[in-house]
């Protein structure tokens, strides 16, 4: 199972749609002391926890440049929590090229109703809310 303090443990993360930040910063409230790398193709103004990343990538995830920037990473988790369906479509059939290292864990988290077998590098768990309508974690 994927826990909190599971979460918060990783040495280098990569948020996949990391929006203002609100992944980092409750990883930092809970004590992480990881490196995070995020990435999104929009800039928030305002409140954001942009300072919390220690690389930040504003480009969409599919993109050739944004693949070339994170081929410099290997990361121990790479977490999404609202990614659009087509983006998680992209991530969970290319989980090879976001450089997940041994033993490393993947987690999805979306809103749209993934089929228990649909993809077969995850196990999927089917949430409560309308936000986590389908968690997948990397088996």
């Amino acid at each position: 199972r994927v826990s909190i303090s599971t979460l918060a443990s990783m040495r280098k993360t990569l948020d996949i749609g990391c929006g203002a930040g609100a992944y980092v910063r409750a990883m930092r409230e809970v004590g992480s002391t990881g490196q995070f790398v995020g990435i999104d193709p929009t800039r928030y103004s305002g409140d954001n926890a942009y300072g919390e990343y220690d690389e930040l990538i504003f480009n969409d995830i599919r993109s050739p440049e944004a693949l070339e920037q994170l081929s410099r990473h290997h990361f121990d988790c790479v977490i999404s929590v609202g990614m659009p369906p087509q983006a998680l479509d992209f991530v969970a059939r290319n989980k090879g090229k976001f450089r997940l290292d041994t033993g490393g864990l993947m987690v999805l988290v979306t809103d749209s109703n993934i089929r228990d077998n649909q993809y077969r590098d995850f196990d999927v768990y089917h949430g409560t809310m309308a936000v986590d309508e389908s968690i997948l974690v990397s088996k």
